[in-house]
């Protein structure tokens, strides 16, 4: 198992745990109810969500049902206190006697989160915060509820990323603004894999042109390499100006806007 991936799943180990040994502690004393983590799991789905779930059994031995079970898990960006995700799991009642499994998961997905949220996931590393809670009502009348929290590591998939300034260069006839780009891939859940293209504009405003590459950057690797813009005049080329950068990859999507 990856690092970050075995990472979060340690830290939703983590919160479970403590959520049956405290709630497990509360409601068999009081019914004689028990609870038991089956697994915990991180996995990636097909279209890019991080999905966490646990696995758990509760067992009723007591002669009143247990009603409306309800486990809610929040996904944060820690210092900023950013919600990425949530999810809530409900279960009217558990009857006297009765045994149940509970499958219960929470999944967070780039392309779904604004613009001001994934910049900071992708450019700086970070810490998510997990927060759970579950509540249950026993004997009809008494509501017992119990909450955890635990932090876990996130690595930008682009981290230090840096682009131009750009220099023009002349190949067979053609003007070029050749622009260096360079980044490293911190996230050990997925590679940067896709399309990194680059606009330029210089200090008027005025477009350019633009060029685009191809990346695949595994976990912990870096990049360097050029892009290549023709330009139909090397005189519109100033020494300021704006790079407008477009990552089309296969778990984000990205539009930066950066000086030069």
């Amino acid at each position: 198992m990856r690092p970050t991936v075995r990472a979060i799943t340690i830290a939703i180990a983590i919160i479970w745990l403590f959520i049956i040994a405290t709630i497990g502690t509360a409601i068999y004393s009081a019914a004689n109810i028990r609870v038991f983590l089956n697994s915990t799991e991180t996995t990636i789905s097909p279209d890019g969500s991080i999905i966490l779930t646990v696995n758990f059994t509760i067992q009723n031995n007591w002669f009143e049902d247990l009603r409306n079970l309800n486990i809610i898990t929040s996904i944060l960006e820690d210092s900023r206190d950013i919600l990425l995700s949530f999810n809530t799991t409900m279960i009217d009642s558990i009857g006297g006697g009765e045994n149940i499994t509970v499958i219960h998961s929470v999944s967070m997905n780039l392309f779904n989160l604004d613009n001001e949220t994934l910049e900071i996931l992708l450019f700086d590393d970070t810490a998510l915060r997990f927060e759970t809670s579950v509540g249950v009502t026993l004997a009809e009348v008494l509501p017992v509820r119990v909450g955890v929290s635990t932090k876990s590591y996130w690595g930008a998939p682009l981290y230090g990323f840096i682009a131009g300034p750009p220099t023009l260069k002349v190949v067979g006839g053609t003007n070029y603004a050749s622009v260096l780009v360079s980044f490293e891939n911190h996230s050990s859940l997925f590679p940067v894999i896709g399309t990194i293209k680059v606009s330029i504009y210089n200090s008027t405003g005025a477009f350019l042109g633009y060029g685009e590459a191809s990346v695949s950057v595994p976990s912990y690797y870096d990049y360097s390499g050029y892009i290549d813009i023709p330009i139909s005049n090397p005189a519109y080329l100033t020494e300021n100006g704006t790079f407008s950068i477009q990552f089309a990859m296969n778990m984000f999507n990205f539009t930066w806007e950066v000086q030069y």
